[in-house]
């Protein structure tokens, strides 16, 4: 038998390291905060009471999205070009092409969100 084939199968539990970024509690609403995770910048936006994790760099320029303002359609605005993305979606209004990857874990209520790494790929959220 290979190497491969006499592993032992790993559970999906088994695969999870949860990482603290902050509190549900600390966030100000519709106020960009930054974290940086596994060398990866993201911006986090509360919108009433759900967070939103998006990665944090504008796709044109690399501008931090931490340090944007939210406009009155609820768009982040880079400060560098003015491009905007939803803070819900990361999906760009001047092109629907363009969006920032949105890390969502699932089965996870608002209060009770955290960074993931599973098998190399990261899920973002908030405790």
């Amino acid at each position: 038998m290979s190497e491969t084939a006499s592993r032992k199968a790993l559970s999906f539990k088994s695969l999870i390291d949860r990482i603290q970024l902050l509190k549900f509690s600390e966030l100000k609403d519709r106020q960009p905060t930054h974290a940086l995770v596994e060398n990866t910048d993201l911006v986090i936006v509360r919108y009433d009471e759900e967070a939103y994790v998006l990665y944090g760099r504008c796709l044109h320029r690399g501008a931090m999205l931490a340090d944007v303002h939210v406009d009155e359609q609820d768009n982040l605005i880079c400060g560098v070009h003015q491009w905007d993305y939803r803070i819900d979606s990361g999906v760009s209004a001047y092109n629907n092409n363009e969006y920032l990857y949105k890390f969502n874990p699932e089965g996870l209520s608002t209060f009770d969100y955290d960074m993931h790494r599973l098998a190399g790929v990261n899920y973002a959220g908030i405790i």
